[in-house]
């Protein structure tokens, strides 16, 4: 029965790899659509020399602004010089004027085992760079007093360390030290990307078959960064209005759903600014999301991977949870990022936690043991997180290029008559093609995805892996490929609408038939 759903694995096969329950669960792909995805790689669209390949629009990754992010790598860089002490003692390399190998390559500290957080001098310039870009800025949250924290006579709050370390750990390279306006580096955790900060963090925080609540539609691959290791089970939460986000009334169905079957919710998860919606939470969605978390012992963990990929900062605001929670997160908030989306390197595997409560850090980095970013990769990304004027330079040019593709994507489904919601971040369109489909259920987007595969050579993101209960909802990933490679596929989808719409899907698929027949 194992094998039933694990495409060319026979019986016979599971009993000759002597593999464990756990080894065989693994053969499924994380994803119901990387094979297509695969296919995509192997046969890819060129407008000159392969017009006809595959145009993979279903992975989130952001390949416009990799040449500028090259760029800055290859020639000689001038980050802002870093004047802490190493965890050896030792000061670290000034960088100035150096290139990206002698800056990974120069420090004995990369070469030799060191703290499993992360390097020293990295997470100084990593929670500066948080700082700058996530904790300060104009506006803020409502008193932290309105979420029923409780706080002492002096202000501290529970789960709040006294010591906050030595003078190094606490220096900061801007003027304000004080506590609640930085973030601190002993509050910082280094892992191999955002799926790696999940996985650790579902593993010492809860136990086996423990459920997470995370709002519906969501990221297709949260399931596999819960279950592969921690064993966790997700939760949808569905909503009356899905781009404003969860109401206190909806996460309370949601938890007793899960409290009939006997099962214990011991996490929430966010996204914000939300994939695959690209919409921005407001700020009290979010406070009365973890508010109401609070008054239940369950965590928040709010994932801002895509923070900064604002289409128009100057018009729509994002705020951090952490400056939402004025830098108090207490115990049972934690925040991550990762270089993936908004600096277009998921390549480099570079993940970022960031939690107050230091006996889960204490335990991650134990854990963490096993996915430690390689040292010369942490010091070359320190470099460019601490270069302000690259870093404010780099995003301005990013968000022009999410602008350009995000308005060839809508433009294009608005001639073929295709709802869509209209993003304010992110890297993807989510739309509505159930009018396309031969039948308006599950099996229906299955249908019509295959179709698009075959016949147009274009693979989205379909809605059912994201867990949307509406069938014929798609997530167009406008970042993944060249601006001239996004208008050849939203011209296959606009040509396969009208043969929809004209033809119909009896005769379509008959068609299909004798073409594959004739070939035969």
């Amino acid at each position: 029965d194992t094998c039933d759903s694990i495409d060319g694995v026979t019986s016979d096969d599971l009993v000759s790899s002597m593999m464990s329950r756990r080894g065989i669960e693994s053969l499924n792909p994380l994803l119901s659509y990387m094979g297509s995805h695969l296919k995509c790689l192997s046969d890819p669209c060129h407008p000159d020399t392969n017009p006809s390949g595959y145009i993979s629009l279903c992975v989130a990754e952001n390949k416009l602004i990799v040449p500028e992010l090259s760029k800055r790598l290859l020639q000689l860089t001038t980050p802002e010089t870093v004047t802490s002490t190493t965890t050896t003692g030792a000061a670290p390399p000034s960088f100035s004027s150096f290139s990206s190998s002698h800056i990974m390559f120069s420090g004995i500290e990369n070469f030799t085992y060191n703290d499993t957080r992360g390097l020293m001098h990295v997470r100084m310039q990593v929670a500066r760079f948080l700082t700058r870009n996530f904790l300060q800025g104009d506006g803020g949250g409502r008193s932290i007093s309105a979420l029923g924290a409780d706080a002492d006579a002096d202000g501290k709050m529970d789960g709040n360390v006294e010591d906050q370390g030595n003078a190094d750990t606490n220096a900061d390279t801007d003027t304000n030290t004080d506590e609640k306006n930085v973030v601190n580096p002993d509050h910082v955790l280094l892992t191999s990307g955002g799926a790696s900060v999940l996985n650790l963090l579902f593993f010492t925080l809860a136990e086996e078959k423990d459920v997470v609540l995370i709002p519906a539609p969501y990221y297709a691959a949260f399931e596999a960064d819960m279950k592969a290791f921690a064993g966790m089970v997700p939760c949808e939460v569905r909503m009356a209005n899905p781009s404003r986000g969860p109401t206190v009334e909806e996460l309370e169905v949601a938890l007793k759903k899960v409290e009939q079957q006997g099962s214990k919710v011991k996490a929430l998860l966010l996204t914000n600014p939300n994939n695959p919606l690209g919409t921005i939470y407001g700020s009290d969605i979010l406070l009365d999301s973890i508010a109401w978390a609070r008054g239940k012992k369950i965590h928040t963990v709010v994932d801002e991977i895509y923070a900064l990929s604002v289409h128009n900062p100057s018009i729509t605001t994002f705020k951090s949870v952490t400056q939402l929670l004025n830098n108090n997160l207490q115990n049972d908030v934690h925040m991550l990022w990762a270089l993936s989306k908004d600096l277009g390197a998921s390549g480099f595997r570079f993940g970022i936690l960031y939690s107050q409560n230091t006996l889960l850090l204490r335990a991650l980095s134990t854990l963490n043991n096993f996915s430690t970013i390689p040292h010369p990769m942490q010091t070359i990304v320190g470099s460019i997180l601490s270069d302000d004027n690259f870093m404010e330079s780099f995003l301005d040019h990013s968000r022009e290029m999410l602008r350009g593709s995000y308005a060839i994507v809508t433009r294009g489904l608005e001639e073929m008559g295709c709802p869509y919601v209209e993003a304010e971040a992110g890297m993807f369109v989510y739309c509505d093609l159930s009018e396309l489909l031969p039948s308006k259920d599950e099996e229906g987007e299955v249908v019509f995805a295959g179709y698009v595969e075959r016949v147009g050579r274009v693979v989205m993101t379909p809605g059912a892996s994201q867990r949307d209960d509406r069938p014929g909802m798609f997530r167009i990933c406008y970042t993944s490929t060249s601006v001239e490679i996004l208008k050849i596929a939203m011209g296959r989808l606009k040509d396969l609408e009208e043969k929809i719409r004209d033809v119909g899907w009896a005769s379509l698929l008959e068609l299909e038939t004798l073409s594959v027949d004739d070939r035969g």
